[in-house]
C-alpha cells in the first residue's frame, strides 16, 4: 500500500478513488477496443463478399461478351437482333 501510495503521489484515502478512475478508463477503452474489431471484422467479411462477386463476374462477363451465356448463371441476354436485350425468359417458344 505504502509503495503505491508513493508511486500515485495520493494519500492513502484518495488511492481507491485514483485507482478506480483508472480501471473505468481502461475498461472504457477496451470496450472502444473490441467495438473496433467487431467493426473491422464486419467490413472485411463484406469485402471478401464483394471479392467473391468480382471474380465471379471476372469470370462470367468474357462468355457474356461473346454472346454466351453460362448454365451457372441459370439464363443471359440473347445478342441477336430479334431477341436483343430481352432476358432468355421472354426469348423461350
Amino acid at each position: 500500500m505504502k509503495i503505491m501510495t508513493s508511486e500515485k503521489q495520493k494519500a492513502a484515502n484518495l488511492l481507491f478513488e485514483e485507482l478506480e478512475s483508472e480501471i473505468q478508463d481502461k475498461e472504457k477503452f477496451v470496450l472502444e477496443q473490441s467495438d473496433r474489431l467487431k467493426q473491422l471484422n464486419t467490413s472485411f467479411q463484406t469485402l471478401n463478399d464483394y471479392k467473391k462477386v468480382l471474380q465471379k463476374v471476372q469470370e462470367t462477363l468474357p462468355a457474356i461478351q461473346q454472346g454466351r451465356a453460362r448454365q451457372s448463371m441459370g439464363g443471359g441476354l440473347h445478342t441477336d437482333n430479334e431477341n436483343r436485350g430481352r432476358p432468355v425468359s421472354h426469348n423461350i417458344q
